[in-house]
């Protein structure tokens, strides 16, 4: 009555370095890894793969990791170029664009409130990509644009695991000892996507404040922009991220929007400090202005810039 319990084998050909002692699955990646490395030695073996104990491991899968194991043998890690500069906030008064784009751009954008970040069901990449998957489906739901995800994130993303945005845009605030540190509440994403046809803006408002990399440790608002290439100076990724990151750093805006129940309410609350923002800055120039015209004088002054030449001169002349 008892069952016979049977292990299928699969024998396959595999390559090893017997220096290094690791076993590769093409004997391209073994030449490659010499050359790397500067072995001699190799040899065919033939291993046998128990599939029982493989516990439903994906076999492709296994291939990616063994690759991947084997390009992070030859090359010994990767190089990260990373870039920091300072921008300035844009002038709604001087840049018109400015409220152009948040008339235009706010009204096809995407808002997502009370995001949460979910655990993916790859556990190679971080939930990061959850976020950014959830954002994307939204975003370029109108079916419009041809662009696909995967490309899309391999642009948003500066590396496999996902756990790090490429390019981003944050403020600075005053530290507590002093000097200025970045402010990690709020974070923008910005990417260029050479096969996109319109710029796509998607916020979202986080259910906690969520870790998305160094220098954003606690973000509650997350600003995701993908522009074309090739479009005009003044609507590129950079110059959009800029408009969208000078309403943010705005703290009385950061409160608002943490009480809106909808995304009408939301968009409301943005577009009212776009428009308070050009207030303020079109009533500071205005004053600006007021005072270089009232230090000028009101009547004429014959031979002023001789005499106050020579008021500057005089008491040198004593000494001279």
């Amino acid at each position: 009555g008892s069952k016979n319990c049977y292990r299928q084998l699969q024998v396959k050909t595999v390559f090893r370095c017997c220096e290094c002692e690791i076993t590769f699955e093409t004997k391209c990646n073994l030449k490659k890894h010499k050359k790397a490395v500067q072995c001699k030695d190799d040899r065919n073996i033939n291993v046998p793969l128990i599939m029982e104990d493989l516990n439903g491991v994906d076999k492709k899968q296994l291939k990616e990791d063994q690759d991947t194991s084997t390009m992070a043998v030859m090359s010994g890690g990767a190089l990260l170029h990373r870039m920091q500069q300072p921008i300035e906030h844009k002038d709604f008064v001087e840049e018109v664009r400015g409220i152009m784009d948040i008339n235009n751009l706010l009204d096809r954008s995407a808002v997502l409130l009370d995001l949460q970040d979910q655990p993916n069901e790859n556990p190679s990449t971080s939930s990061m990509e959850s976020i950014v998957d959830t954002m994307l489906n939204s975003m370029m739901s109108t079916g419009s644009e041809t662009v696909t995800r995967e490309e899309l994130k391999s642009l948003i993303f500066s590396n496999n695991e996902m756990n790090m945005l490429a390019n981003t845009v944050q403020g600075t605030i005053e530290g507590d000892g002093g000097g200025h540190e970045v402010d990690q509440n709020w974070v923008c994403s910005t990417t260029e996507v050479p096969t996109l046809m319109n710029r796509v803006v998607g916020i979202s408002r986080m259910s906690r404040h969520t870790n998305m990399g160094e220098g954003a440790n606690e973000v509650k608002f997350f600003i995701l922009i993908l522009c074309p290439t090739n479009i005009k100076g003044t609507k590129t990724a950079l110059e959009t991220a800029r408009t969208f990151s000078t309403l943010f750093s705005d703290m009385s805006l950061r409160h608002a929007l943490l009480e809106c129940t909808t995304d009408l309410e939301f968009k409301a609350q943005i577009r009212k400090t776009a428009n308070e923002i050009s207030t303020r800055q079109e009533k500071a120039e205005i004053d600006i202005s007021k005072e270089e015209v009232d230090n000028e004088p009101r009547f004429l002054q014959p031979f002023r810039g001789i005499r106050d030449d020579l008021a500057r001169r005089l008491p040198y002349y004593w000494s001279d």
